[in-house]
């Protein structure tokens, strides 16, 4: 019986999280109403305030379901990999294709990026996805090139610091064209020459 209620109450998550997905998403942040998320879902309001205290509980959780599976890829990247070039270049690839192939991930970068456009839909945004977690991702990445830089494979004047701040901000222009204008160009095929391109211009040539 304990058994039976937990996978109901985790069923119940996931069918909030599905509604709160679908209405953020049409709707945007700040014009989704509680209400109309436990209605999609088929639960009661009750039942969304048992799993998620307020909107923007709600709004963290729905990002943390999409972002968790990345981080724990590039985790296990970088903690296997003997070259953490490699393992850079293995993880930005992994997430341009999972963007490509992974409606979910579509979806849940669509609305931090295009549905929080009210100053309430920012607020929402901006606490749960804080600068500090922009930070961590920076951090991730300068560590992933410092190996290099002691090796002397950058190129001239680009420290671990900056070679981070730039993969980070390629890999974002990218997801922000491909979301913003629909492309329809084959990201999936396309993604090892894209970081290609990338690594090649932050290491010295062989």
């Amino acid at each position: 019986m304990v058994r039976k209620n937990k996978e109901d109450t985790e069923k119940t998550r996931e069918l909030l999280l599905d509604a709160a997905e679908s209405v953020f998403l049409e709707k945007g942040v700040g014009s989704a109403s509680l209400e109309e998320i436990a209605k999609r879902a088929g639960v009661t309001r009750g039942a969304l305030y048992w799993h998620f205290e307020n909107k923007a509980a709600l709004f963290g959780a729905v990002h943390e379901r999409a972002k968790a599976p990345l981080d724990a890829f590039f985790d296990e990247e970088m903690q296997s990999a003997k070259d953490p070039i490699e393992a850079l270049r293995a993880s930005t690839i992994h997430v341009l294709q999972l963007l490509a192939t992974d409606e979910r991930m579509r979806n849940v970068f669509s609305i931090i990026m295009f549905r929080c456009e009210k100053p309430d839909e920012m607020s929402i945004a901006q606490n749960c996805c804080p600068v500090q977690k922009r930070m961590d991702v920076l951090a991730k990445f300068g560590r992933g090139f410092v190996k290099a830089h002691e090796e002397g494979r950058l190129v001239e004047g680009m420290t671990p610091e900056l070679a981070a701040f730039a993969l980070h901000a390629y890999v974002c222009g990218i997801f922000n064209d491909y979301l913003r204008y629909n492309d329809n160009r084959d990201l999936k095929k396309s993604a090892p020459s894209l970081m290609n391109i990338f690594f090649a211009g932050v290491l010295k040539k062989n």
